[in-house]
């Protein structure tokens, strides 16, 4: 059950979350038949079994299975690590799905009892203040979130080696922060630093290191002027060469990335290089159904204006229809959602 338990996290981490649920479920199991319904092993392994079901979106029995999971860790009656875990878990539920108060409450007691067993300078420690400062961004308690945000990044640098991944991950969380703060240069900052770790360390890329690259070459865009859209160019091109099929980096994500390469090069006036990448990019976001009908528009909308300041404007027209057929889809469907 242990080496399956194992085997199953490694897929996770894969991006495999439908055979990371298979192995755990499959642990859970013998940890059953073994030690019986109630034991310490069945409510921890049912605890990283419902994170695996919430990576999936399947969140109706993710929190059917962490009710559980924290039903049987009270039941015993002494504070314990897999039971801080499991409330970690259920506050991450609690946020993905809306119910920022709950989540809230659930972090707070996580962190409470991570001090109680850790002291307040530990890993753990650092990892639920990182999702209290998430809950209380989205919240908008921008003060609270960075107070969090930097207390959970200070102890990370206390406890891990300078150029570890967990703390590149807590950089950029708080490099996208400053950034909706308005605070471009410490955004900037917080994103180049989180990227010197995580070149080195995956120099085939991941996720991490896609949405910096992404998330840094977008800012650098916003900044404008030349030599601005000339770096950003090249940290795109850089994001789109980590390998498909890298784990959680869907196609629809490279496609945007695509169209954001496509507006660097139109911002350089290459429009001859740009249009065929935005051409392809906006093609495979229009045929997503997964892409909302405002992302849909804004990549319309990027095409238009290549093409007005290439003054192609029998061409802009055209997309020009574009946008209005599918605003008309869009108030059409509205409307007879309305009328039902």
């Amino acid at each position: 059950a242990g080496a399956l338990f194992e085997l199953g996290t490694l897929a996770e981490q894969m991006g495999d979350s439908r055979r990371a649920e298979s192995l755990m479920r499959e642990s859970t199991e013998i940890f059953r038949r073994v030690y019986g319904d109630r034991h310490e092993s069945v409510a921890s392994t049912m605890s990283r079994l419902a994170i695996v079901l919430l990576h999936q979106a399947k969140f109706d029995e993710s929190e059917r299975v962490l009710n559980e999971s924290l039903r049987l860790l009270r039941n015993h009656g002494h504070e314990c690590a897999n039971l801080a875990a499991a409330l970690d878990s259920k506050g991450k539920l609690l946020a993905q799905t809306g119910r920022l108060d709950q989540a809230n409450a659930s972090f707070r007691e996580a962190l409470a009892l991570r001090r109680k067993l850790h002291g307040d300078i530990h890993l753990q420690v650092a990892e639920t203040l990182h999702n209290l400062a998430y809950v209380q961004q989205v919240w908008g308690r921008p003060e609270e979130a960075r107070k969090l945000f930097k207390e959970s990044i200070d102890i990370r640098r206390q406890v891990l080696e300078p150029d570890h991944p967990a703390l590149g991950h807590a950089l950029y969380y708080y490099a996208i922060y400053l950034q909706e703060q308005g605070d471009l240069e410490g955004a900037e900052e917080g994103l180049r630093e989180a990227l010197s770790i995580q070149r080195p360390r995956f120099p085939n890329g991941n996720r991490d290191t896609f949405l910096n690259l992404r998330d840094l070459a977008q800012l650098l865009l916003l900044k404008q002027g030349v030599e601005n859209a000339i770096e950003a160019e090249s940290l795109f091109r850089e994001c789109l060469r980590i390998p498909e099929g890298t784990p959680y980096v869907s196609r629809t994500q490279r496609a945007f990335v695509k169209r954001m390469l496509g507006s660097a090069l139109y911002y350089q006036r290459r429009f001859e290089e740009a249009e065929p990448l935005l051409l392809e990019a906006v093609d495979e976001i229009l045929k997503d159904p997964t892409t909302d009908t405002r992302h849909k528009s804004d990549s319309i909308r990027v095409v238009e204006s290549l093409y007005v300041a290439w003054g192609r404007f029998d061409d802009a027209e055209q997309w020009n229809n574009k946008l209005s057929n599918l605003n008309d889809v869009k108030f059409s469907g509205a409307s007879g959602e309305a009328s039902d």
